[in-house]
This record gives C-alpha cells, structure tokens and sequence, in this order.
C-alpha cells in the first residue's frame, strides 16, 4: 500500500474527503496533506526504505468542537503505522504532522 493509500485508508473512515494538495469540493470537513519523503537505510547507493512525513489539514466550520474527530484522526493514523502526531489548534483548521515509513520505490 502507497503512502498516500495509508493516508486515506486512516482519514476516510472519518471524514470523507481526503486528498493531496488542495480540495477543490463543497463540503465543509475534509482533508488534505503534504507528503515529504527522505531515503533512509542506503545500501548500493539506494535507500532501502523511506520516512515520509505527513502533514494532514483538517478544515471544519469555525466554531465547532474539533476533539472526537481529533482523536479517531489519531487512532487511525497510528492503526496505518504512523507516529502519534504533533497537532497545532486554529479556529478552522487543526494540523496534524506524523511520520509513516514505507517502501522505496512507489511510496506516494
């Protein structure tokens, strides 16, 4: 499973819309992330793994109670094999940033 799969496969369950880059659709919950990848575990001058990491933007009206959402984002980000995330509040918008480890080639 890609990077990107791994992403969705824990977003989705909880809000529907989650893609990379920008979210050009109508609701007001969805997601999007960045993916930025390091080689790591070079063997032959090939890196044998890579380390992504991963910020995902929850956007929600202003003024709602973002803390269940939150914590199933959590649980299912580190049921993918993510690390527990660092999250940062805005008033629409909470960021979380992890970090999923996957395969060299073809990881997004």
């Amino acid at each position: 499973m890609t990077i990107n799969e791994r992403i969705r496969a824990a977003v989705t369950p909880v809000i529907q819309d989650c893609v990379p880059g920008e979210y050009t659709g109508d609701n007001e919950s969805y997601c999007t992330f960045d993916v930025i990848e390091m080689g790591e575990l070079f063997a032959e001058g090939t890196a044998q793994v890579v380390v992504a990491t991963v910020i995902l933007h929850y956007y929600r009206p202003k003024n709602t109670n973002p803390n269940a959402v939150i914590a199933q984002l959590v649980r299912g980000i580190v049921a993918q094999g993510g690390t527990y995330p660092t999250i940062t509040h805005g008033a629409e918008e909470t960021m979380l940033e992890f970090e999923l480890d996957g395969d060299a080639v073809g990881t997004v």
